[in-house]
């Protein structure tokens, strides 16, 4: 089992934080694995919708579909995987904090196949990920010209 979580304080007004993280072709701009990522659903996203990813992980890529379990703006995002070698969940919750916004990041699954045999690293391999990608987040947003995002 998998489970880790990285937070952050970024300097943007949530509703603008919470914009820019659920507009899923954007996903590639900021996550450290999605290579694409695309809305496979029709109508406004919402708890149901679904979206389909291609990443790039320990050298393997692969494609999952996923579908929106928790979409409550501008305070919680959550997927999880339908279909791939890694059977996770990703919560986002946002909360005002100072004036910005503080994104707690949470990721929690199984690995199957040749994920399977790695479990033991993916957990310390997907705490840095998440790092980076609240890190990445952090900086896109808070970026000169980031009153335009999203």
């Amino acid at each position: 089992m998998i489970r880790e979580q990285a937070d952050t304080h970024i300097d943007r007004p949530i509703d603008v934080v919470f914009a820019y993280i659920t507009e899923i072709g954007r996903f590639p701009e900021w996550s450290t694995v999605v290579q694409e990522a695309t809305l496979t659903s029709t109508g406004p996203l919402g708890v149901g919708s679904t979206f389909r990813t291609t990443a790039h992980f320990l050298g393997r890529s692969f494609q999952t579909d996923n579908v929106v379990t928790v979409y409550d703006p501008p305070k919680v995002f959550a997927g999880k995987v339908t279909s791939g070698p890694v059977q996770y969940e990703i919560t986002t919750t946002l909360q005002p904090e100072d004036g910005g916004t503080h994104v707690i990041w949470a990721i929690e699954g199984e690995a199957a196949g040749f994920f399977r045999v790695a479990e033991p690293l993916l957990a310390r391999l997907g705490r840095r990920q998440i790092e980076a990608q609240v890190g990445t987040l952090k900086d896109l947003l808070e970026a000169d010209g980031a009153e335009d995002a999203p």
